[in-house]
Parts: C-alpha cells; sequence; structure tokens
C-alpha cells in the first residue's frame, strides 16, 4: 500500500508539472508580435521646445551672402546702402536626390530706418527672377521669445517678417509652410540668411512599455512638409533628456531597436500623425576581420544607409564598438568608426570625383555592402587604398605663374568610403559618463575614510587589533575593488588626432612642398 501511496503522489506530482508545463507554453505562445501603432501629436511653437531640443529645432537651414549680385536674377530693386548683400537658397533640401527642388534667390538692405543695419529683406518667393514683384519683408521689432540661437560664435542676429513657402503636400497640389528668416552675424564678419520652420510637433507613446515624449520638426534642413526622412524625430525615454543617446542620427529615417525589435517611424505630412511600424523581415550579419594579421582586434560601429533608412551601430562614446551586428537585409551605403587596436579610423561616404571637390555630395549613394541572411557580410579591409585628389584633376596643366591648389582624400575604392580621420588611443583612459558617478565616488570615498578609521582603531585598541583590520579589509574589498573593476570594465580610451605628412615632389626628385594636410 506504502508503494501505490507513493507511486500516486507521484503521478499525481508528474501531472501538475505537466500542467504548468503547458501554461508556461501557453502563455509563451500567446506572446503578441508588435503590430504597427499610429500616435496623435500635437502642433506647437518650435520656439517653445525644450532648451535642450531649441539648437537642433532652430538653427534652421543657412546660405553665405554676399556681396556680389547675382547674374542670374534680372531685376533687383533699387538699394539705399552701399553695400547690400546678395545670396540664393535651395529648397526642399534632401540628400542624395539631386537638387529637385527650386533656387529661391534675396537680397538684403540697409535703409537706415532701423537700428539693425540689414533691415529689409527682399525674396523671390515667385522664384521668376525678378526681386521687385514680391512683397518686402521688414524687420521684426518684437521676434517670439525663442526666435534666436544662442552660440557663442554668433555676434548679431535679425529676424524678418514669416515666409510661406510652397511646398508638395502628400503628392498632392503645393502648401505654405510658414518660414522665419534670420539674419545672423558671426565673429568673423561673415553673413548668413538662416530659414527656420516655425512649427514642431509633440506627444506621449508607448512602444513595447516603454514610455516616450516625441518631438518632431525641422533641423538644419527644410525638406518639405514633416513626412520627408530628414525631419528630425527626438524619442526622450521617459522625457528624461540626460538618457538621450549621443551621435545616434535624431531623423524620422532613422530605424530604433526597442525590446530586440527594429521600428521605422514615418509621420503624416502635416506632422499631426506618427507612425510606428516594427520590423518583421530577415536579418544578417556584419562582421570585421583584420586581413592584417599584426592586428590583434578590430572593432566596428557606425551607421548604414539604404538611400530611404538609416541603421546606426555601435558607437565611440556611449555605445561600444562590435565585431559582428545583426542587420535587417538590404545593400546599404556605409560609414565606420573602424577600431584596430590602439588606432581609430573615422570614414563616410565618398563625396568627391577626380578634380572635383564635393562633386557627388547629391548623388545616390552606392549600396556598397550587401546584407544577406544565408552569408555574413566580412569587413577585412583588404582593399588597397587610394588617393583621391579633389583638385587638381589628372590632365589638370599648369600654366607659367599659375597657383596650385592641392586637396587629396585617402578612398576605398570598393566600398566607394574616404577616410576622415585617423587618432591613436593615449595611454591610461578616460571614465565613461555616466548619471551615477557622482553616488559611486561618494561611496568610494565613504568607504575609504570608514576603512582608514577601522585602521587607526587596530592601532590605538590592540586587542581588538584582528577584528578591526577585517572590517577594514571588507569595507575595501566591498567598496573600492568593485569600484576599480567597474572603470577598468567599461573604460573608453582616449584618441589623439594623427595627420599625414604630405609631400609635393618635382619628376626629378626635387621636393617642392611639404606639410600636415587633414583627412576628408
Amino acid at each position: 500500500m506504502r508503494g501505490k501511496a507513493t507511486l500516486w503522489r507521484f503521478s499525481n506530482l508528474y501531472c501538475k508539472f505537466l500542467v504548468f508545463l503547458l501554461l508556461v507554453s501557453a502563455l509563451l505562445g500567446c506572446k503578441k508580435e508588435p503590430q504597427e501603432q499610429v500616435f496623435e501629436l500635437k502642433e506647437v511653437s518650435a520656439f517653445d521646445v525644450p532648451k535642450q531640443l531649441h539648437w537642433d529645432f532652430c538653427r534652421g537651414q543657412d546660405t553665405l551672402c554676399s556681396e556680389n549680385p547675382d547674374p542670374n536674377v534680372t531685376t533687383y530693386p533699387e538699394f539705399v546702402s552701399e553695400k547690400p548683400l546678395f545670396g540664393k537658397i535651395h529648397l526642399p533640401r534632401e540628400l542624395h536626390t539631386g537638387l529637385r527642388g527650386r533656387w529661391y534667390y534675396f537680397a538684403l538692405d540697409q535703409t537706415g530706418k532701423a537700428e539693425q543695419g540689414y533691415d529689409i529683406l527682399y525674396f523671390d518667393l515667385n522664384c521668376d527672377l525678378d526681386l521687385t514683384n514680391d512683397k518686402p519683408l521688414a524687420v521684426q521689432q518684437n521676434p517670439p521669445k525663442g526666435a534666436t540661437v544662442s552660440q557663442s560664435a554668433i555676434k548679431n542676429q535679425i529676424c524678418f517678417d514669416f515666409l510661406a513657402l510652397p511646398f508638395n503636400f502628400d503628392d498632392e497640389e503645393s502648401r505654405p509652410l510658414e518660414i522665419m528668416p534670420r539674419l545672423v552675424v558671426n565673429e568673423g564678419d561673415e553673413k548668413f540668411l538662416v530659414l527656420v520652420t516655425t512649427t514642431a510637433f509633440t506627444g506621449k507613446i508607448d512602444i513595447a512599455g516603454r514610455n516616450y515624449d516625441v518631438w518632431l520638426g525641422h533641423n538644419r534642413f527644410i525638406s518639405g512638409w514633416f513626412n520627408n526622412p530628414l525631419t528630425a524625430l527626438h524619442l526622450i525615454p521617459d522625457g528624461d533628456f540626460q538618457r538621450i543617446q549621443e551621435y545616434s542620427g535624431n531623423l524620422l529615417t532613422k530605424w530604433h531597436r526597442i525590446n530586440d525589435t527594429d521600428y521605422h517611424f514615418s509621420a503624416s505630412p502635416s506632422g499631426d500623425r506618427l507612425i510606428v511600424q516594427p520590423y518583421q523581415g530577415k536579418y544578417g550579419i556584419i562582421k570585421s576581420r583584420p586581413a592584417n594579421h599584426s592586428f590583434k582586434n578590430a572593432k566596428i560601429s557606425g551607421v548604414l544607409y539604404s538611400g530611404k533608412d538609416i541603421y546606426w551601430f555601435g558607437g565611440k562614446s556611449n555605445r561600444k564598438p562590435v565585431s559582428s551586428c545583426r542587420i535587417p537585409v538590404g545593400d546599404y551605403a556605409l560609414g565606420l568608426e573602424i577600431f584596430f587596436d590602439d588606432l581609430h579610423l573615422s570614414t563616410g561616404a565618398n563625396i568627391h570625383s577626380d578634380g572635383h571637390r564635393l562633386a557627388r555630395i547629391d548623388d545616390p549613394p552606392v549600396l556598397s555592402v550587401k546584407i544577406r541572411e544565408d552569408v555574413p557580410f566580412i569587413l577585412d579591409f583588404s582593399n588597397k587604398p587610394e588617393i583621391l585628389f579633389a583638385s587638381p584633376a589628372k590632365e589638370h596643366r599648369l600654366k607659367k605663374g599659375e597657383q596650385l591648389q592641392i586637396e587629396a582624400v585617402l578612398i576605398d575604392p570598393v566600398l566607394d568610403i574616404m577616410f576622415t580621420d585617423i587618432e591613436k588611443a593615449k595611454s591610461g583612459f578616460v571614465l565613461p559618463e555616466s548619471d551615477w558617478n557622482l553616488v559611486i565616488f561618494r561611496g568610494v570615498a565613504f568607504g575609504i575614510v570608514l576603512a582608514v578609521i577601522f585602521w587607526l582603531l587596530s592601532v590605538i585598541i590592540r586587542s581588538k587589533r584582528r577584528v578591526f583590520l577585517t572590517l577594514s579589509g571588507l569595507i575595501v574589498a566591498i567598496t573600492v575593488v568593485p569600484f576599480v573593476i567597474y572603470y577598468f570594465i567599461n573604460h573608453e580610451n582616449e584618441y589623439d588626432d594623427i595627420s599625414p605628412t604630405v609631400l609635393i615632389s618635382r619628376s626629378n626628385g626635387e621636393n617642392v612642398a611639404e606639410g600636415v594636410m587633414p583627412f576628408g
């Protein structure tokens, strides 16, 4: 009977265990897959955004002014001052799509009616190259609070009346977007006309159980309405600006990884709705592996750009570089931070061509990185680098007495990237940025003081010497040792710039010039 009772109890326990496993399996099986979400945003003034975002949203798109009139303009107004300013700006501003918008020409004059100096703006709003048939814009005597930006390099700022610039709205006919022009004079007395979008949007959203404050608006590009990929998008975890990731590319086109799921963001043209879509496609792997065996370690971080989407991984500052990373399948252009042992190299898409500086800045990117599900993409850095001269061109021939300007970049012709910087790590390390640093330092200082007190007591009270020394040792072990381990694990190297020395010589071996040339 005892054996049967034991068997019955075992069977009963086994059944309960099976039921428990089934319940757990059912709960796991019922886990909801992330779904597309749509959030409503409210409109606010771009001048009223939090101070942490003010520069990003209010710096605007700028263009340098000149004292020479543009030959493309057919008619300028009669100027009062002897030194009017002239210029042009292209809108909407987009990347890698060519100049598909319009050139807007403008001029500024000083009438002497205001103390600001330049006090009237002629803006060719109808793009007919005639600046006399558009309403002149006067200086705002009482501009909105926050309409100017705070930068040490800025000497003076003048805000003008608002413009209503037309942009395509969701493939329909164009609609006007309110823009504020601002004249900025820097310490070098250079003058820039800056155009600032006056509207932004904000709201609170929840993604995968995490709460974010959202801020949507324009930064240094006015790319049209708010559904353009270059629209600025800031996700603030729980509204805490101290938790914002640096160097993370705060653009609508950037993917965000939340709880191991990648999310893509888009917005309605008017900016009042934010659409969040989880990625449910396939993934591949990108790996770094040095072909040169003299390097022990090769790690990478940076950005992959598909022509419409941006995917960031790793990081030099607050995120660690990696030897491999999981990336959504696709073709990408590459911008890398490369870490070879104690060397750090920065790269970016090559925007120059032979003899032409910045010639490819608006060209479609070369998608040289092929991420596939079945085969890892290996970065072994075995491609032979080349020197590309943005000036002069290969076929350029000098005339006698002509001055030659030389601008060179180091490129990887296969990946179509250029090297923009090279640094060497210093000895020692830089403490990681953390909100806990002050608390940790105080805790360690308190532990050291307490350990010293117990050590002094062991010297004074010899009968309890072993007890006090033990307590002192325990306090050191509990506070100081974890502190040292923590900072050695989380430290980041500090780097010094290394620029190459360039030697220019004639074909007969005679040295003409020598100097240091920066990368990029």
